[in-house]
């Protein structure tokens, strides 16, 4: 049994982005008064697009099943789930440009969503879509269980971290291009003894991008705030960091004009390779440095809480394989051809088959 495991939401972006350019480009069509490009008149384009692509990675791979893995918020990193109390700043960064954008957000999830129901209804396709799951959930639990069940499994996603996945018997993972590093889409190779590398760096390092950072964050306030505050000590106020830093920014960002991104905290200019220095000459081990200060454990056990797949929580665990086991697979042509004929895909009838 070949299973390929594709993490949807890049894809979705990725051609929601393409669609409505297009749409803009070669129809000339500008925003309507809402400042928004029209979705209704390229919906048609965008779920083709998806569609297409769905059915070329089948066929690609070989595949005999397709798991398709959603991002369904709120995310449990976010609001919590067993040990873990919840990180209000998890991916905090996401979205904020948004109404920057001529997209309309509300109709684009609202299709997606709607074609995320027909694949799981009508298609082959096993779709996982739960609740507080991310897509990385779904790929990190399945990649391990399918190859204890010994399936051969290809994971297909555009985040760097998938290769985690490659730990388990059997699992390849194809990484998609990533245009603004410039990366061209492949299988990702890497040994053992570099896949508990990358996890160690990234434990310790942090994901800016999804709103966890340094283990050496937070522990050192900026010349600004102690001006201003002085006596402070970070230990004190590590939990109320995020709000001491907003309300600082707001309060004092007209006292410090010259000062371009205004913190209450120094922000650590310690890298992989400054750190990979200092271990290697000895003058530093991880344990003496997280002993050096309680924030950096405090930091490092958050980063691996939000970051590693064997942190993910039983229940979440158990919620992926139960959906992935209890998942109907039937084709069903009539509902499909239906969405079909609802959206003009006519290119896709008596194509059925392919999903």
């Amino acid at each position: 049994m070949k299973t390929l495991i594709i993490d949807f939401s890049p894809i979705l972006y990725r051609f929601l982005f393409a669609s409505s350019t297009r749409y803009a480009n070669t129809k000339g069509v500008t925003v309507e008064e809402n400042g928004l490009l029209d979705f209704s008149k390229y919906k048609d384009v965008y779920v083709y697009l998806i569609l297409n692509d769905l059915s070329k990675m089948k066929n690609r791979f070989g595949a005999d099943e397709v798991v398709i893995a959603c991002d369904t918020g709120p995310y449990w990193r976010k609001t919590g789930a067993g040990d873990h109390s919840g990180y209000s700043r998890y991916k905090y960064g996401r979205g904020k440009d948004d109404d920057k954008n001529v997209i309309d957000w509300a109709a684009s999830k609202n299709a997606q969503n709607e074609l995320i129901d027909v694949l799981k209804e009508n298609s082959t396709f096993k779709v996982i879509a739960k609740r507080s799951i991310e897509g990385d959930d779904t790929l990190f639990v399945l990649a391990e269980e399918l190859s204890k069940r010994g399936h051969e499994v290809v994971c297909k996603s555009l985040d760097h971290d998938i290769y985690y996945t490659l730990e388990h018997e059997n699992v390849q993972y194809w990484q998609t291009k990533h245009t603004t590093q410039n990366k061209k889409c492949g299988f990702v190779e890497m040994t053992p003894k570099e896949i508990q590398e990358e996890k160690y760096y990234h434990i310790l390092l942090g994901d800016p991008g999804d709103g966890f950072l340094h283990s050496k964050s937070w522990t050192v306030f900026s010349d600004e705030f102690l001006s201003l505050y002085p006596g402070k000590t970070p230990l004190q106020v590590w939990a109320k960091r995020h709000e001491i830093d907003i309300a600082f920014q707001a309060k004092h960002k007209d006292d410090f004009p010259d000062v371009k991104n205004l913190s209450a905290w120094k922000h650590p200019k310690f890298g992989r390779k400054t750190f990979q220095k200092k271990l290697d000459s000895g003058k530093i081990t991880l344990e003496s440095f997280l002993a050096e200060n309680p924030i950096h454990q405090l930091n490092y056990n958050l980063n691996e809480t939000l970051a590693m797949p064997y942190k993910i929580p039983k229940e979440i665990r158990q919620c992926i394989i139960d959906e992935y086991n209890e998942t109907p697979c039937d084709l069903k042509p009539l509902g499909l051809n239906e969405y079909f004929n609802a959206n003009s895909l006519f290119s896709l009838f008596g194509k059925a088959g392919l999903f």
